[in-house]
């Protein structure tokens, strides 16, 4: 009997995982969002920092996809990168040279509206994860 129940267990845990997996590959294959940095398992420079875009939902702060953030310099109004929250984190990230960056919503979700203000000014310093956290009001 525990022989059927463990390889139920193993098929089950192995089902759970695939979706993941495709999501993330998904949303890198885009070039507008991202999980990662550009190599795969690769951490930032020694110069870089992770800037990462944190979108939730609700007063219980659930973590929403779908927001779309473009980062700038705060000195420039060029648009550096794009990128699309997505995942169970309701994250995406990017390595970028310490200073200070802009990121500014783009576009909401379907069935949502921006409840935080935006831009909002991150500093980006060698070596962290700097965080630009944005809530949404999803009906």
């Amino acid at each position: 009997m525990r022989r059927p129940l463990f390889i139920v267990s193993l098929l089950a845990c192995a089902a759970m995982a695939m979706p993941l997996t495709a999501c993330s590959h998904a949303a890198d294959d885009s070039g507008s969002a991202r999980a990662a940095s550009p190599q795969e398992g690769a951490g930032p420079a020694a110069d870089e920092g992770i800037l990462k875009v944190q979108a939730t939902t609700g007063a219980e702060k659930f973590p929403a996809s779908g927001l779309g953030v473009g980062v700038s310099k705060c000195d420039s109004s060029a648009s550096l990168t794009t990128l699309t929250t997505a995942g169970h984190e309701g994250a995406a990230t990017h390595n970028l040279p310490g200073g200070c960056y802009q990121v500014a919503a783009t576009g909401v979700p379907s069935g949502c509206m921006l409840g935080s203000p935006s831009p909002v000014k991150v500093d980006v310093t060698p070596g962290n994860t700097s965080t630009a956290s944005f809530q949404l009001k999803c009906a």
